[in-house]
């Protein structure tokens, strides 16, 4: 089952911990918006790096790096 982005922004405003995969498809501007939903509630958020330059990793570190984890 795919999820989208719509979907996946639902579940982050239900307050759980999220996990992106590689192959999620999300692009890097859905991600940033969940880092911020997610890390604004004070949980935590992994993201796989496969799919994202490090530019894009470090923006979502730089927003809470202390609820976000990033898989190398």
């Amino acid at each position: 089952m795919t999820i989208n982005s719509t979907t996946a922004e639902k579940l982050a405003n239900l307050n759980v911990n999220l996990e992106i995969t590689a192959n999620s498809g999300f692009t890097s501007t859905t991600v940033e918006k969940l880092v911020k939903i997610v890390t604004s509630k004070n949980l935590h958020i992994t993201i796989h790096a496969g799919n994202y330059t490090s530019t894009s990793l470090e923006k979502f570190a730089k927003i809470d790096g202390s609820n976000v984890t990033i898989v190398l």
